[in-house]
């Protein structure tokens, strides 16, 4: 089973981050988001970047946008 170790939620979107084993010999954890028809996406990094991660809204709403892309989700429109 696999451990979670962080929520990060933004909007009504909620990031899993997963310890995830190796990647290439190094440590990773795994930034998953479940799409509505049960399928996810993921991402890979190394483990000691996950509070680099969780405090970086550009590369969560990076995460989000690609993820939503890949899931067939609509992207919510941006008015700035």
């Amino acid at each position: 089973m696999k451990t979670l170790l962080k929520t990060i939620t933004s909007g009504e979107d909620k990031i899993y981050v997963y310890e995830a084993g190796y990647v290439e010999g190094v440590k990773a954890a795994q930034a998953y988001l479940a799409g509505p028809d049960g399928w996810g996406a993921s991402m890979y990094f190394p483990l000691y970047k996950v509070e680099d991660f969780a405090q970086n809204q550009a590369q969560i709403a990076k995460f989000l946008e690609l993820a939503k892309e890949k899931l067939g989700m609509e992207k919510e429109q941006c008015n700035t």
